[in-house]
């Protein structure tokens, strides 16, 4: 940086991936940035799209495996659903089926 004549010039690598407490940037944080702050690809450094892509890989991954699980547990509540209504009040069901007399 140099100061002169009141006018302060600053040259700095926007480019670089930075170096904030000595920590790396995660690849959460560069796809959160991006999210926040969208801007054109000629803008956005090869650092922060990489570790960008690699997070929206994990999300895809994650996603896949929760709508799994809610196949999972869908089909789980249809089988409890279906049992539940099938076979009351036959004999040798083993259910027994209930009147409006009790």
């Amino acid at each position: 940086m140099e100061a002169a004549e009141g006018v302060l010039h600053q040259e700095a690598d926007w480019m670089r991936e930075p170096e904030i407490d000595d920590e790396p940037v995660r690849n959460g944080d560069a796809a959160f940035e991006l999210d926040q702050f969208p801007r054109d690809p000629q803008w956005i450094p090869e650092w922060m799209a990489t570790k960008a892509a690699a997070h929206q890989k994990v999300r895809e991954v994650r996603e896949r495996r929760r709508q799994r699980g809610r196949e999972r547990r869908a089909g789980k509540e249809a089988e409890v659903a279906q049992a539940a209504g099938n076979g009351a009040g036959e004999p040798g069901s083993g259910r027994v089926g209930r009147s409006g007399d009790e």
